[in-house]
C-alpha cells in the first residue's frame, strides 16, 4: 500500500530506531566485553565471560585459545604506544610482514571495485535506465532485495568453517564479475531497445543477486 500523507517517512524512520533503542537497552544488561575487562586489569572475569558464552561454561581449548588471543593483542597494542615509528618499521621489515600489507590493501582496492558503491550510490539511475521509473516500484525492488541480502549474509555466515575464506572470496569475486558485465551488457541492450523487457528484467533479477554474492 502506498502511504499518501506524512507516515511515508515517519514509519520507515521510526523502524530504523528500533535496533538503535534495542541496543541501548540491552547495553545495561550485558556484561563487559572480555577485551574491555581485560584492558582493565579484570583477568579472571574476562576468562569467565568467555568460558561461559563460548564454551558453554567448560573451559577447553576454544576458551583458552581466544583468551590468548585478546590477551596477546591487548598486551601488543599497548606496546605500540611507545614508539611512533616503531609499528610502520616492523610493517615492512620482513618478507611476511611485507606480504600481509600487500594483501590487506589489495583487498581493499578488491572492495571498492566490486560494485558494491555502484550499486549502492546509484540504485535508482540504474532501474531507471532500464524502464523502472515508478518511486514505489523502485522502493519495493529496494526493500525486498536488503531483504534478500539480510537472509542469505545470515545463511553465508555458516559457511567460512566449512568451505573455507579462501574459496568463499574467489567465488564472490567471479560471481560479482559476472553480476556487473551482464547487467552492462543487458542495459546496453535496452538502451538499443527500449521495448526489450527481457533486458530489463535481467537488470533487476542481477541486482537481486548482487547482494548475495557480496555478502
Amino acid at each position: 500500500m502506498h502511504i499518501q500523507n506524512d507516515a511515508a517517512w515517519r514509519v520507515p524512520s521510526a523502524l530504523q530506531c528500533v535496533p538503535a533503542l534495542v541496543q541501548a537497552i540491552f547495553c545495561f544488561v550485558c556484561p563487559d566485553s572480555p577485551r574491555h575487562l581485560y584492558s582493565k586489569g579484570r583477568v579472571e572475569q574476562a576468562k569467565a565471560i568467555i568460558v561461559k558464552y563460548h564454551s558453554e561454561g567448560v573451559e577447553d581449548e576454544l576458551a583458552n585459545w581466544e583468551f590468548l588471543e585478546i590477551q596477546l593483542a591487548l598486551d601488543a597494542e599497548k606496546s605500540l604506544t611507545k614508539g611512533f615509528l616503531k609499528p610502520f618499521k616492523e610493517a615492512f621489515e620482513t618478507p611476511g610482514n611485507r606480504k600481509r600489507i600487500f594483501l590487506t590493501c589489495w583487498l581493499a582496492v578488491c572492495s571498492q571495485a566490486s560494485g558494491n558503491s555502484f550499486i549502492s550510490y546509484y540504485f535508482s539511475p540504474v532501474l531507471r535506465s532500464v524502464g523502472i521509473t515508478s518511486e514505489l516500484t523502485q522502493t519495493l525492488i529496494n526493500a525486498t532485495s536488503q531483504i534478500l541480502s539480510w537472509i542469505t549474509a545470515v545463511g553465508f555466515a555458516f559457511l567460512p568453517g566449512r568451505v573455507g575464506r579462501r574459496p568463499l572470496f574467489l567465488i564472490s569475486l567471479a560471481w560479482l564479475l559476472s553480476i556487473v558485465v551482464g547487467m552492462t551488457a543487458a542495459s546496453a541492450v535496452f538502451a538499443k531497445d527500449d521495448s526489450n523487457k527481457s533486458a530489463s528484467y535481467a537488470v533487476i533479477a542481477l541486482v537481486y543477486l548482487f547482494s548475495p554474492a557480496y555478502k
